[in-house]
């Protein structure tokens, strides 16, 4: 299936994500960098803008994925590297990308991971002083004394 482009405005800026056209709307193909309440497998509703590009109109069917966001500093890079390893051992996979000398991460967290094995990692990173974390779009319950 052929990729569009689907363009999100918001508050904070724009953001395009790459998604497949379905039978009735979207399906959002990759992991946001700065959009919050969007996530991977979102199935989301786009007018058409030009080809192959999208503006992004509403969610129809929230995926059950959740998205952290990590923000390392080039000197944390061997563990923080260390850390997304261990997290993707638990089924998590990440996307990255460069932000004025620093390392953006943004982690998924598929629906059927245990988040609170994942938010444990995430928080050990936090702890070490390895990276800062930041919620891009939670939808795991986790136990009750995780925040």
């Amino acid at each position: 299936m052929t990729q569009v482009k689907v363009i999100f405005e918001s508050d904070d800026g724009t953001e395009g994500l790459w998604a497949t056209q379905a039978e009735d709307g979207f399906v959002i193909d990759n992991y946001p960098f700065y959009l919050r309440g969007v996530n991977f497998g979102d199935l989301v509703e786009a007018a058409p803008a030009a080809p192959g590009i999208y503006h992004y109109v509403r969610t129809i069917t929230k995926s059950p994925h959740s998205l952290y966001r990590v923000l390392f500093e080039d000197a944390h890079a061997v563990r923080a590297t260390e850390l997304l390893v261990n997290l993707g051992r638990l089924g998590c996979s990440h996307e990255r990308g460069e932000l004025e000398g620093e390392v953006l991460v943004a982690v998924h967290i598929p629906g059927p991971v245990d988040a609170n094995v994942a938010w444990r990692i995430l928080e050990t990173g936090v702890n070490e002083g390895t990276w800062q974390i930041e919620e891009g779009d939670d939808r795991h319950p986790r136990d009750d004394d995780q925040p």
